[in-house]
């Protein structure tokens, strides 16, 4: 198992057992699953921390809008 850091730190671990396989389609198709699954999980920590920082503003600002499906 891999184990990465993301760009806001968070560890991220995913599995490819065929990444080395001797048939060059299924070891590209993983290759290319891992670089993808790496850039969404830091697309993903992005947009996490700005909707944080969207609701800090907001509850600053006293408005009563709220973030949809925070708590």
């Amino acid at each position: 198992m891999n184990i990465v850091n993301t760009v806001m730190s968070r560890l991220y671990s995913e599995y490819y057992p065929e990444i080395k396989s001797s048939h060059p389609k299924i070891c590209a198709f993983n290759e290319r699953a891992a670089i993808n699954a790496s850039i969404k999980s830091a697309a993903a920590d992005i947009i996490r921390r700005a909707m944080i920082r969207l609701d800090e503003k907001l509850k600053n600002a006293g408005l009563s809008a709220v973030m949809a499906g925070s708590r």
